[in-house]
This record gives C-alpha cells, sequence and structure tokens, in this order.
C-alpha cells in the first residue's frame, strides 16, 4: 500500500500545484508574471516525473517490494529520495506562495486591503 501510496502522492502533489500556476496565471497576465510561472511549471513538472521513477522501481527485482521472501534484491535509500522531494517540495510550495505578492502589492487600493489580499493568498498555501 505504502508502493501505491508513494507513487499516487508525486503524481498528485505535482498535479495540485500546477493547477494553483494555471489558476494564477489567469489572474495575473503579465508577461513577467507568465515567464516566472512557466519556469515554476516545468520545474514541477520535472519534479512529479522524476521523482515517481525512484519511487516506482525502488527496489529491483519490483515485486521484492511486497514479496520479502526474494531476498537477491536491490533497492535505494528511499529516506534519500523523500528528502530531496520534500525539500524541493518545500522550495516549490514558497516559490507558488511569493509568486503573486510584487502584483498584489502594485493594486490600486488601501494598504490594509492590500495586506488582506496578501494574507488571503498566503492561507492558501497552508
Amino acid at each position: 500500500m505504502l508502493y501505491v501510496g508513494n507513487l499516487v502522492y508525486t503524481v498528485l502533489q505535482a498535479a495540485v500545484k500546477l493547477s494553483i500556476i494555471l489558476f494564477l496565471r489567469r489572474i495575473f497576465p503579465s508577461q513577467t508574471f507568465r515567464r516566472i510561472a512557466q519556469a515554476i511549471e516545468i520545474i514541477l513538472l520535472l519534479h512529479g516525473t522524476l521523482f515517481t521513477i525512484p519511487f516506482a522501481v525502488q527496489c529491483i527485482p519490483v515485486r521484492s517490494i511486497w514479496d520479502r521472501t526474494i531476498t537477491d534484491r536491490q533497492c535505494l535509500n528511499l529516506q534519500a529520495v523523500g528528502y530531496s522531494s520534500g525539500g524541493l517540495a518545500m522550495a516549490e510550495d514558497i516559490a507558488i506562495l511569493l509568486l503573486p505578492i510584487p502584483h498584489v502589492w502594485q493594486l490600486k487600493i488601501s494598504l490594509p486591503r492590500r495586506l488582506a489580499v496578501i494574507a488571503l493568498f498566503s492561507v492558501g498555501s497552508l
């Protein structure tokens, strides 16, 4: 079950973040925002793809993941893969959180309202 969970989690995590970026691109259509968003999208796609592979083939033969009677197996250090994936995921989260702030700050509304809008975007990162 953990095997399938790791695979699904990595793919879904990238998909959710991509949907947030695509939503933000519709709200902030500027060229600069679009370029930065596209760079983050590429990183998300690479992360989702490249970290699914080690989770999929974490042990050779793959059947040895759930069949403990196979003794001649070779496995990756999943803790290292998990830490590196988690670190990259945190960096992606921070980038997505910070992405709309400069554009919200330029809105012609009062300072308390700007701060409220930034707070709303920040709550979405929880």
